[in-house]
């Protein structure tokens, strides 16, 4: 400030080119620290392709399919994980790796799984849904089974053989067990071919509705309809008198799949439905 003349010229262009030094530095430095978060995302970017690429190598080496063709997983106790901490399901039935799964136990049914105490099945009816298998069955004629029920719920309707699943049954065995009862043959040559569809109903009312409190009425069950047929081609199948069960079952009949569609309010929308999947499925 208190320079003049030369002096003062010689201290403005000082402070001139201090500014543009300055100024070109902060320039650096910025584009510097650009390049350094460009390179530090680079980074990131391959560590998570590598993670990416442990986990895919991983997949790649197991079964993407169900164990079997009804969407059973069979697991045993053993699980992994990757370098990465990424944790990986229970190996199950496919993974060559693993021993120690046993099928047979995991698929026993015990006499105690059949035989549920009246008091524990009316609480399970109050408290849970209720898995149940029915079975689209068709006999060699191309017809399928009915049942007109006269329990309660779906009361006084045709509808699908079936029933409760027990524990250790696949959606197959259910199937071709309730087929093999309800018809009276135990030795039948009946084959479960597929899953149609998987619904989740609910009933306005149950066989359990008189002794529970009000506002706890009703039903809901989960039930898996399954496609089934006989593999022996000659085979013939009626239904044996009185092997439905008397309290459950008043009549049967056998419906070809026209019958079922060709008038919407025939049947029960629920018989409808699992007839025009079977189709959807090329079962029909």
């Amino acid at each position: 400030l208190y320079m003049s003349g030369t002096k003062s010229k010689y201290f403005e262009g000082f402070l001139a080119g201090a500014t543009v030094a300055v100024t070109a530095c902060t320039a650096l430095y910025i584009i510097s620290s650009l390049r350094n978060s460009k390179n530090l995302e680079k980074q990131r970017e391959t560590k998570l392709s590598a993670s990416s690429a442990e986990n895919t190598s991983h997949c790649r080496s197991t079964s993407t399919a169900a164990d079997d063709a009804f969407q059973s997983l069979f697991y045993g106790h053993e699980s992994r994980a990757g370098s990465n901490g990424i944790g990986f399901p229970l190996s199950t039935l496919d993974d060559p790796t693993v021993v120690g799964i046993d099928k047979a136990s995991l698929t026993a049914v015990h006499p105690e799984y059949v035989f549920l105490p009246k008091e524990m099945y009316k609480f399970a009816v109050e408290h849970l849904p209720i898995v149940c298998v029915d079975v689209i069955f068709q006999r060699n004629d191309g017809k399928l089974l009915l049942f007109f029920r006269k329990d309660k719920p779906a009361a006084n309707i045709w509808w699908w053989p079936g029933g409760r699943m027990f524990r250790g049954e696949t959606f197959a065995a259910t199937a071709e067990r309730k087929i093999r009862d309800e018809t009276g043959n135990p030795s039948l040559s009946v084959q479960a071919v597929g899953v149609v569809d998987v619904w989740n109903t609910f009933f306005p009312d149950s066989s359990w509705d008189l002794s529970r409190q009000p506002g706890r009425e009703g039903t809901q069950t989960v039930n898996i309809s399954v496609f089934c047929t006989l593999s022996d081609p000659s085979e013939a199948v009626e239904v044996v008198s009185g092997s439905a069960s008397s309290w459950a079952v008043q009549a049967h009949r056998w419906v070809s799949p026209s019958e079922v569609t060709d008038c919407e309010d025939a049947f029960d929308k629920y018989v409808t439905l699992n007839v025009r999947q079977c189709r959807s499925r090329g079962y029909l």
